[in-house]
């Protein structure tokens, strides 16, 4: 896979998942897709948000899911 700077107009740039659970959600994508996963909130913090990568690479987040939303599980594609 080449390293990439950018991304044409238009093209998913990145996901992330908010979970009830993001701990367990972290543990099983890490499991069924070979992600090294690292939480980068402060142990002090209220919620997590774990950053995946394969290789190096950030591939995907898995966070706590805010209060504002609905409960259960969502994923979020962004577009450049």
């Amino acid at each position: 896979m080449q390293d990439r700077d950018g991304y044409p107009a238009g093209v998913p740039c990145w996901v992330d998942l908010a979970q009830d659970d993001p701990e367990a959600a972290a543990a099983f994508y890490s499991g069924l897709f070979g992600w090294d996963v690292e939480d980068g909130m402060p142990p002090d913090a209220p919620g997590h948000y774990f950053t995946a990568t394969i290789g190096g690479r950030l591939v995907a987040g898995v966070g706590s899911r805010p209060d504002a939303l609905p409960p259960g599980t969502g994923w979020t594609t962004y577009v450049w």
